[in-house]
């Protein structure tokens, strides 16, 4: 085997360093150097062939092994694309902000207990629609007013 001198960092040294008793305990762990050696006691007792050939696979084994857990260790890590993210200022923005939202909810919950016909949508909508355009000035869709201030409302009522 050919050494090559390499002039390292102390960082690179001790990464080595670590990698090559890592390969060591996996192979103690495995109990290969074992195996190894009882596969060499018996094919030296018993003259073998079949002894000494799994000596061999089982060095070239562990020696890929070995290579493999170092190209690991060494390899500089591949380059990741970043995940796509939505643009800032991409989509429509809300048509309520948090504050309008909750008076809303909160003034729709009050009269609801007031008038408990407000529970009909045909009776709710034009009577939100109208709080909402005179207290804040906003022209809602139907569809808008019952996603974010009715419906939840009628949930928050029914769970109590």
């Amino acid at each position: 085997m050919v050494k090559l001198v390499i002039d390292l960092t102390p960082e690179q040294r001790a990464a080595a360093a670590e990698r090559e008793r890592l390969i060591k305990l996996i192979g103690e762990k495995h109990g290969l150097k074992a195996v190894q050696e009882n596969l060499q006691r018996i094919g030296e007792k018993h003259g073998l062939k079949a002894a000494q050939e799994n000596l061999r696979r089982i060095g070239e084994k562990l020696g890929r092994v070995s290579e493999t857990l170092r190209k690991a260790k060494t390899a500089p890590p591949s380059p990741q694309k970043p995940t796509r993210q939505r643009r800032k200022g991409g989509g429509r923005k809300p048509l309520f902000d948090e504050k309008q939202r909750t008076w809303l909810q909160k003034q729709y919950s009050h009269d609801l207990k007031t008038d408990p016909r407000l529970a009909l949508d045909k009776i709710a909508l034009p009577h939100v629609k109208g709080l909402a355009k005179t207290k804040f000035g906003i022209v809602a869709e139907d569809s808008t007013l019952l996603r974010q201030i009715i419906r939840p409302m009628r949930r928050f009522v029914r769970q109590k």
